[in-house]
């Protein structure tokens, strides 16, 4: 299923710069739903954050910093909601 959610992230999203809020909001928006489909089985395990961290720095132009910190964030927010 994951393979899926990347090409077609892969296929639909042209790449961008990540210097203005649209493209930061999107990818924000994107890694949401990555995290928590990854972590829909229990287990969110290093083979998915990596493919996470590249579908950011590849399509959205984030840095490998900003892409972790905003991975760490949306893993972050399942918890505060329990």
């Amino acid at each position: 299923m994951f393979s899926k959610i990347k090409a077609f992230l892969n296929d639909s999203l042209p790449a961008t710069s990540g210097s203005n809020a649209e493209d930061e909001g999107l990818a924000a928006a994107a890694v949401a739903v990555l995290v928590e489909a990854a972590m829909l089985d229990g287990d969110f395990d290093a083979a998915e954050r990596a493919t996470i961290l590249a579908i950011l720095v590849d399509r959205f132009g984030l840095s490998t910093d900003d892409a972790d910190a905003l991975i760490e964030e949306a893993v972050a927010q399942p918890e505060s909601a329990n």
